[in-house]
């Protein structure tokens, strides 16, 4: 299982690169991993989704 630090910079990152369509982007990654068969991937994925989603709550967009 993937730590909750590098979940976070993931989220970070992901959402840098990919603006107000991060979410979406992570969805079909993480619908694609989960197609193949690839559950411990898909579960990461839908971690970063979670921490994409807190990120954006936040009104810097960045943890404190």
């Amino acid at each position: 299982m993937t730590a909750d630090l590098d979940i976070i910079q993931s989220a970070s990152l992901w959402l840098e690169l990919h603006g107000e369509d991060a979410i979406v982007q992570a969805r079909r990654l993480a619908a694609e991993m989960q197609a193949r068969g690839d559950r411990e991937g898909a579960a990461s994925w839908q971690r970063i989704i979670v921490a994409i989603e807190a990120l954006q709550r936040m009104p810097s967009g960045q943890p404190s």
